[in-house]
């Protein structure tokens, strides 16, 4: 519950890298690195709930998720706590922003699960 990301859909990420590979190599946008994620952020607990509400409304599996701080993780590898992106140069440099995590996961979860659209 406190580790934060901006979580990012697959589909939403794949126009983004189409539409600036158009405009690199078009000449229009000079190469460098630029970090590009959804927009907004949330913690693996709310992203965690937020995927389960959707498949609960899909009548698939949902469950409740409890707090757990990251101190009580028993996995080996350290995690930051904060890994949200700086995206601005992206935004600014190709005129695209990635929408809002939230928008993203009813597709995924619906692709996920072979559900219909909510």
């Amino acid at each position: 519950s406190d580790q934060w990301g901006s979580p990012t859909s697959g589909l939403d990420l794949a126009d983004a890298i189409f539409h600036a590979a158009r405009l690199l190599l078009g000449g229009e946008v000079q190469p460098g690195l630029y970090h590009l994620a959804g927009s907004g952020g949330i913690n693996r607990r709310g992203l965690t709930q937020a995927l389960l509400a959707t498949s609960g409304r899909l009548r698939r599996p949902k469950a409740q998720v409890r707090e757990v701080a990251s101190k009580l993780d028993a996995s080996r590898a350290p995690r930051p706590r904060d890994t949200r992106l700086e995206c601005e140069k992206f935004a600014a440099a190709f005129d695209w922003r990635l929408p809002d995590w939230r928008d993203g996961v009813d597709a995924v979860v619906e692709r996920i699960l072979g559900g219909e659209k909510v």
